[in-house]
């Protein structure tokens, strides 16, 4: 592990829709979200590493560094960095409402999602912010975060809702069309 405290910065696709999950958002936009952290990284000491979404990392890689340029402590990864690799150097996680909320907590890596409304709100394995004050002043303390381990078995519960009960319900099946 690296001396410094290194976060990781799970970037959602620029395209994706920032309001799935309701229309009362801290942030306007996946923009807005990673301007507030370069202004925030430049009051830390932390090392903040940037990983766009793998299946956009092309499309968003010159919107990214356009919008990253003013913020020295923002750092962005290799297309090719794996999360394994990650899981070794990183103390903390940040995302809007993304999949890292249920999957770096199993590795005892807190997370920290600047939404109220997102998948993963009822739950107590990943933490949620309902506003921009309580979010900065949880960013600026960061190392006080840890993950919740009573909570861990809640993550296969939220992921068997997600996944399982959302294509099988009652015998009912979801058909999608390609």
């Amino acid at each position: 592990k690296s001396k410094n405290f290194n976060v990781l910065v799970a970037a959602h696709c620029f395209s994706d829709a920032v309001h799935i999950h309701g229309k009362d958002r801290i942030f306007v936009d996946h923009f807005d979200w990673i301007n507030f952290l370069g202004k925030v990284s430049l009051k830390t000491d932390y090392r903040w590493l940037i990983k766009l979404h793998p299946s956009q990392y092309d499309n968003n890689f010159e919107k990214m560094n356009d919008l990253i340029k003013n913020y020295p402590n923002l750092q962005l990864l290799p297309k090719e960095t794996k999360t394994l690799d990650l899981l070794k150097k990183i103390n903390c996680a940040l995302t809007v409402h993304g999949t890292v909320a249920r999957e770096y907590p199993l590795f005892n890596i807190p997370v920290l999602n600047a939404s109220h409304d997102g998948p993963y709100v009822g739950y107590n394995f990943s933490h949620s912010f309902k506003s921009l004050k309580k979010y900065k002043n949880a960013l600026m303390n960061l190392k006080k975060f840890k993950v919740n381990k009573k909570e861990l078995n809640k993550i296969y519960e939220q992921y068997s809702v997600k996944y399982c009960l959302h294509y099988h319900f009652m015998g009912f099946e979801k058909h999608m069309s390609l």
